[in-house]
């Protein structure tokens, strides 16, 4: 090793008395023993050290004391300065403290991850609500031919060339009075807006047992009509309409046979008998109807709903002209309006 002045620093010769570049006098006792500027510094390696276990529910880590690490304000290890190898202290004990204090951190911030993590939310499962599904009625019998005394097509509507041919959504001019002299005619716009066939549910057959009616193999018919009436004075006179319920083979069967009745809902219900499959049997029905007073109309509308035996094809219901005593007198699609319920 080279010797150095104590006073400048500067390199000694071995043989000098005083220094070269200050003067001061050479001693044995005051020589500074250094290492060279240019002779390379060596870094002690420690002795490698035993994996620190870290906590019983985190990953084991091993930190190496002489592994180089990338910059990170993690205080793992002392970072590199200039390219330099740094120093480390060869004691055992510090290099144990250091890899315990590093380990001890590194389980610190993990469990302090696996504390503050939040836990997934549960999924949310969307289940689809089925709608109900309607119940399955049973399919109507084939409509068949009414047995009657009279040979088949030889009915009082057959007989008389009476028509029954009123349809659906078809605009008919009904002529109607006034109720005040019956001397002007009124028209108004008559439609039959809906007609629907269904076998009867449980509760018209409980209803129908309530009211001492056998309805097993019945079935239920419902038709539905409108008339208008534009006129500015319908109102104020009042009018007056016909409704018209009778049977293709028997035009006589409501002054014959029939009745009305109230049902245990207080409600009138009317019927009357036909000859049918061999036996006697009875047609149910009930009319809901009301008036509609507008500023610029007037309206009547009905649901008619009957109880039928099912396959009969002989009811009819419509609306005559107040002016016709009877529909033997009238003429079609003028005087009388009539849909057969078939």
């Amino acid at each position: 090793m080279s010797n150095f002045c104590t006073t400048c620093g500067k390199p000694l010769n071995p043989q000098d008395a005083f220094c070269q570049n200050c003067g001061a006098r050479i001693t044995p006792s005051n020589e500074a023993i250094a290492k060279t500027p240019d002779e390379p510094q060596t870094a002690v390696s420690p002795t490698p050290q035993e994996p620190v276990p870290a906590a019983s529910d985190q990953p084991q880590v091993y930190v190496n004391p002489n592994a180089s690490q990338p910059a990170s304000s993690t205080p793992v290890q002392s970072q590199a300065v200039s390219g330099k190898p740094v120093q480390t202290s060869a004691k055992k004990g510090s290099v144990a403290l250091t890899v315990g204090l590093v380990a001890a951190a590194i389980a610190v911030m993990a469990a302090g991850l696996f504390l503050t993590k939040k836990p997934a939310p549960e999924p949310v499962i969307y289940t689809p609500i089925a709608e109900p599904t309607a119940p399955v009625l049973p399919s109507l019998p084939p409509i068949q031919p009414a047995e009657t005394d009279l040979p088949q097509g030889t009915g009082d509507f057959a007989q008389y060339g009476i028509s029954c041919d009123a349809s659906l959504n078809t605009e008919y001019q009904y002529p109607a009075i006034y109720d005040d002299d019956g001397t002007d005619i009124p028209y108004g716009e008559l439609f039959f807006t809906e007609y629907e066939a269904e076998p009867v549910s449980s509760e018209i057959l409980a209803y129908g047992t309530e009211n001492d009616m056998d309805l097993s193999g019945y079935e239920k018919k419902t038709l539905s009509s409108r008339i208008i009436f534009h006129q500015h004075d319908a109102s104020d006179r009042g009018v007056v309409i016909t409704r018209y319920t009778t049977d293709y083979y028997d035009l006589n069967c409501l002054s014959d046979t029939g009745e009305s009745f109230e049902d245990s809902y207080g409600e009138t219900y009317y019927r009357y008998e036909i000859e049918y499959n061999g036996s006697t049997e009875y047609v149910y029905f009930f009319i809901d109807s009301q008036w509609d007073d507008q500023d610029s109309y007037i309206e009547y509308t009905e649901t008619a709903t009957f109880l039928i035996p099912a396959g009969y094809d002989g009811v009819i219901r419509g609306y005559l002209n107040p002016s016709v005593e009877e529909v033997t007198d009238g003429e079609a699609n003028r005087d009388y309006f009539l849909f057969r319920l078939n």
